[in-house]
């Protein structure tokens, strides 16, 4: 007789337990699970559409820079915020917040009227907007 045993995976399991054993979770966590394989990030896009209302299987409206902004929130939720110092480190904060500046910058119509004005602003955005998310 042969002993061979089927590995179970977390795709294997019913949803309902699957969404059970999720919010256990934070949205890093969940992100993070989508990077691992196309069956986990199937996984992990009906775990977000179900937990946070984030349509990333069949979005309403393509955004390029979805998935950009989603996972930089995942990052900094994981790297930034330190919860027994109840602080934010701030290099990681701005150096997030430039990126996302770049790239949007990036896919913008070239104008001069753009210019740096549009990185400035962009990266002082973002900076608000993510201090918003983990400060409030």
């Amino acid at each position: 007789m042969s002993n061979s045993t089927k590995t179970i995976s977390l795709v294997d399991l019913p949803f309902e337990l699957v969404l059970k054993i999720s919010s256990y979770l934070r949205f890093a966590d969940v992100w993070y699970l989508g990077t691992c394989s196309k069956l986990y990030r199937q996984l992990a896009y009906q775990i977000l559409f179900h937990d946070y209302n984030i349509n990333l299987i069949k979005p309403f409206l393509i955004n390029p820079l979805d998935n950009l902004i989603h996972a930089a929130v995942a990052f900094l939720s994981r790297h930034c915020y330190s919860s027994t110092t109840n602080n934010i480190n701030q290099s990681i904060l701005n150096s997030v917040s430039n990126r996302l500046a770049k790239e949007i910058y990036y896919r913008t119509p070239e104008s001069p009227d753009f210019g740096s004005s549009l990185e400035f602003l962009l990266d002082k955005s973002f900076i608000t907007l993510f201090s918003h998310i983990f400060c409030d």
